[in-house]
């Protein structure tokens, strides 16, 4: 059967959800009209897929696409349409309620799949979870998902292999099911050091675009550290990985402490990390005030007790041969 394609009305798409957004559309009646006028001239446009309207999940399908992520500051608008479409068609709540922990694990994996939106980590497919009975949905799970992903045809053979990506991507995602997947007496740096492709993680890739995206639209690195501060977290979880990631950007990717020794990271080509001055164990905060960049290296120095952090008014960085003295990140 043909498949009608969303990119093909992008542009009218795009008009069109601008109006609802700003609630030029009177009712529902008029939305499903226009949606309609807008691809009749496709083939395809009156098929059912599973009895849902094939013109309507075409501009499902581009929702999830503008919306891209809990993550992503269109989100929140965006869900607003979506959740509106999905009142206007039973079907459509059906099929996606059927088959949403699959839909979603296809997302996690970057397969293909009709519906998508970006799930960087753990934090985000919380977020996204969260989000899901705002649609009209029914409720999904972490365990649904991360089981949907398992019961895939060729994911308990990568498992078995100890194929690195994948397995770096379900640490990311399922960190509380890493005994259900992870090779027991591996960690996750010599998983990263022996992967055959050296390209950034996936979590990675979602991050920059944002902060590229967000670069573009005239944010400052510091302003957009500032609103991720204020993201409310899952009352679960303790730690905003993206939020790290902006943090190692408003330091050029290079650490601190290479930086006022004159050492160069990037030389030795060691990993860059985020070190929490204040433990997140020991009650410190999840923000860039308490946070370090720093290499592999000197972040094992700090464990092995052979540095130490001090953070006050500023930050007090005692090395062996010096100490140093720091304005925190904000």
């Amino acid at each position: 059967m043909p498949r009608l394609n969303w990119r093909k009305y992008q542009d009218r798409f795009d008009q069109f959800s601008e109006e609802l957004l700003s609630e030029q559309i009177p009712n529902e009646k008029g939305i499903l009209l226009t949606i309609h006028e807008i691809c009749l001239d496709d083939p395809a446009a009156d098929h059912l897929i599973l009895g849902a309207e094939s013109w309507l999940l075409a501009y499902l399908e581009f929702l999830f696409a503008r919306a891209e992520g809990p993550y992503s500051p269109l989100f929140t608008s965006y869900s607003r349409i979506i959740r509106a479409v999905f009142s206007l068609s039973s079907p459509l709540r059906t099929l996606l309620d059927l088959n949403a922990a699959d839909a979603i694990g296809n997302m996690i994996l970057s397969r293909r799949g009709r519906l998508k939106f970006k799930v960087a980590d753990e934090l985000e497919l919380s977020l996204l979870l969260e989000s899901w009975p705002g649609f009209g949905l029914q409720p999904v799970t972490v365990r649904q998902v991360f089981d949907a992903v398992l019961s895939k045809s060729d994911i308990s053979r990568r498992i078995s292999s100890e194929d690195p990506d994948l397995l770096l991507r379900l640490l990311e995602v399922f960190p509380q099911y890493q005994s259900d997947f992870f090779p027991v007496g591996k960690t996750r740096e010599e998983l990263l050091a022996g992967r055959q492709d050296r390209s950034p993680l996936p979590s990675q890739r979602r991050y920059h675009r944002l902060y590229t995206s967000l670069l573009e639209q005239g944010y400052d690195i510091r302003q957009i550290i500032r609103d991720e501060e204020q993201r409310t977290l899952p009352i679960h979880m303790r730690r905003n990985t993206f939020l790290s990631y902006l943090v190692k950007q408003l330091h050029g990717g290079k650490c601190q402490i290479c930086a006022l020794t004159g050492q160069d990271s990037h030389t030795n080509k060691s990993p860059i990390t985020v070190h929490h001055i204040i433990p997140l164990s020991e009650g410190g905060s999840d923000s860039a005030r308490n946070m370090l960049v720093v290499c592999m290296s000197h972040h094992k120095a700090i464990h092995d007790k052979k540095i130490n952090i001090i953070l006050t008014d500023v930050i007090e960085i005692r090395c062996p041969e010096m100490v140093f003295q720091i304005e925190p990140n904000l």
